[in-house]
């Protein structure tokens, strides 16, 4: 068949299954909360739904993911946290932040735990990978023998996990046939900004991390730079953001433990400015994701999204308050709120994790609770679920979960998505 008669029989599709009908909130056993235009399944509680609105199902085609019409608990319960291995609600977490998933597991970054976990997609059993439970520290090893140090963001590469472990100051190797932890790179216990190979570099609360084409991108909150690791040799550079040395005038400093004038410190050049590589600012970048070709960070300070094309290191801003709008704001502070719209008029409140599906980036909000959905190709925010504003459907989903945090993208085109209060992973359909 013909691809544009294909693209038009998938949208008529669509089209028919949002048209004219209604539906009912299915409450089921295991926590799921399903909309749907028939009759609840057997052992579901059916409640009707004063809304009315017609089921639109998720479908990926030109404008990626548009709808959110159910959640399923995969793991974990929000009646309590704690660090049991287990299947499904069995399973226990203490405040799970990033996801990264091979098609087949989820690996989740359990940040109060101190621990990697594991989770079968198909199962829903849970085992813990590497760390022990509360033991905080930095420590290689095999297993539990392991020790992070507030780790946080996750990403995955050829058999083996990246972490980072934000106040260790170090990313994290795991082999995930094994389970052994290496220091990959950065200085357990010091911070700094220096370039150079595996434990040479130094890092200040490294947070977000991506793979991609052999290396590593990994965003530093502190210093508000961009660094890159090559896998192959462990060596870091600093491709985006600038971190400088400056003179401390002891007036201005008094509040520090450096008293005199005349020292010199190293301090991060933080801002909202587009530019190539260190000509670029940024604000506190968190989250960070890629398509291939180009970086999508989230700039959390500045409210928006950034774009780094990889080839180039050339940085524009992709959706929210650009240097523009900051330099026009109260006291020159970039506006943030829930807004949706065009690319430079849409607005955020602190953009944490990212994920992407080639099409769109999905963005969590802890500030608002919210996912927001950017277009690659606009740069147009819309609202997926928020409990503040949209649909009826996406305020009732919104409510089921207390803390969006960590995401990534699901085999069956749908969002995974770690519920960090709540202490528990969700797959939203």
């Amino acid at each position: 068949m013909p691809v544009h008669l294909m693209w038009i029989l998938m949208m008529t599709l669509v089209s028919a299954q949002a048209s004219g009908a209604t539906m009912n909130k299915c409450v089921h056993a295991n926590g799921r909360i399903e909309f749907t235009d028939s009759t609840c399944p057997s052992g579901a509680t059916e409640i009707p739904d004063k809304s009315k609105e017609p089921v639109r199902h998720i479908q990926l085609h030109r404008n990626g993911i548009d709808s959110i019409s159910s959640v399923t608990l995969l793991a974990g319960s929000k009646e309590q946290s704690g660090a049991t291995d287990g299947t499904g609600a069995t399973a226990r977490f203490n405040n799970p932040g990033g996801i990264a998933s091979d098609g087949k597991h989820l690996y989740i970054v359990d940040t109060g735990n101190q621990t990697i976990r594991k989770l079968e997609l198909t199962t829903g059993k849970v085992s813990t990978l590497a760390g022990r439970t509360s033991k905080r520290g930095h420590k290689d090893g095999i297993g539990e023998e392991a020790r992070f140090n507030i780790p946080q963001g996750i990403a995955i590469d050829r058999g083996n996990l990246y972490v980072t472990d934000v106040a260790s100051y170090c990313i994290r190797k795991i082999a995930i046939s094994t389970g052994e932890v290496t220091t990959f790179a950065g200085n357990p216990g010091t911070s700094g900004t220096t370039d150079g190979v595996g434990r040479e570099a130094t890092f200040n609360y490294p947070l977000g991390i991506t793979a991609v084409g052999g290396n590593l991108y990994v965003t530093e909150k502190s210093n508000s730079t961009i660094r890159k690791i090559e896998i192959a040799t462990g060596r870091v550079s600093t491709i985006a953001g600038r971190t400088v040395l400056v003179e401390l005038d002891a007036s201005a400093v008094s509040h520090l433990l450096i008293k005199s004038s005349g020292q010199k410190v190293l301090s991060h050049v933080s801002g909202n400015v587009d530019g190539i590589g260190q000509d670029a600012r940024f604000g506190s970048p968190a989250g960070i994701t890629n398509d291939g070709k180009n970086l999508y960070v989230s700039d959390n300070y500045n409210q928006n999204i950034r774009k780094i094309n990889i080839a180039t290191g050339e940085v524009t801003t992709l959706a929210g308050p650009n240097e523009a709008n900051c330099a026009a704001g109260y006291k020159r502070k970039c506006p943030l709120g829930l807004v949706d719209g065009q690319a430079s008029e849409a607005r955020f409140s602190y953009p944490e994790y990212l994920a992407s599906d080639g099409i769109n980036l999905y963005i969590s909000e802890h500030s608002n609770n919210t996912i927001r959905k950017v277009s690659l190709a606009t740069g147009e925010v819309q609202t997926l679920i928020s409990q503040q504003a949209g649909s009826t459907r996406s305020k009732e989903i919104a409510h089921q979960l207390q803390t969006l945090w960590g995401l990534a993208i699901s085999n069956d085109s749908g969002l995974i998505i770690a519920d960090r209060l709540g202490n528990s992973i969700y797959r939203l359909h």
